[in-house]
């Protein structure tokens, strides 16, 4: 039976087995096939969340392939069609389900794409429902990597050897080591 074709009976559950399949095909890095199972996932159903988090997860994990084929850095300058999908997926999920690691794939899909000051309401919307946490921890440290760029004048720039050297600035600097304090401590908390 070819990959994603299931008997009639128990057609409630192929969503679920076509995201099962779809993590499978991510997990090798097959992120082309594993796209494949997580659309046919949504055209069972639309708004499910675990499909539409694939979704962007397979697209974004595409963009930063050919990002990193084309020498990019965090902040992308290839894959940039790939990475406005990947939003577009998270942007979805965060309106269907609003958790914490929906709204840190945005924020990081918005970081790749030099949206900064989304980034910075995604990260900080992560932190809100999930204060405490893997999440939390994570999008802390993230956020204090943000401050950290924007305080060197290297935030959004694909290229950061085309970075005019410039003066720190110690506010956002400050941010970032306070955040970056914040999440460490929770990251012995959950050690």
């Amino acid at each position: 039976m070819p990959l994603f074709e299931w008997p009639k009976q128990g057609r409630d559950d192929r969503p679920r087995q076509l995201v099962l399949a779809g993590r499978a095909l991510e997990n090798e890095g097959r992120f082309p096939e594993a796209l494949k199972a997580f659309e046919a996932a949504l055209r069972i159903n639309p708004n499910y969340p675990d499909a539409l988090y694939g979704q962007g997860g397979s697209l974004h994990g595409m963009a930063r392939l050919v990002n990193a084929k084309a020498g990019g850095s965090i902040y992308f300058k290839a894959g940039l069609d790939l990475l406005d999908d990947a939003i577009r997926c998270f942007e979805n999920l965060v309106r269907i389900d609003p958790a914490a690691d929906a709204y840190l794939n945005l924020a990081l899909a918005y970081d790749n794409r030099s949206r900064l000051d989304d980034a910075e309401d995604a990260y900080l919307n992560a932190i809100r429902v999930v204060p405490e946490g893997q999440d939390g921890c994570d999008a802390r440290f993230n956020l204090a990597l943000l401050y950290f760029m924007r305080a060197k004048g290297a935030a959004g720039k694909p290229d950061p050897k085309t970075v005019a050297k410039q003066p720190v600035n110690e506010s956002l600097m400050s941010q970032a080591i306070e955040m970056s304090k914040e999440a460490a401590r929770m990251a012995d908390r959950l050690a």
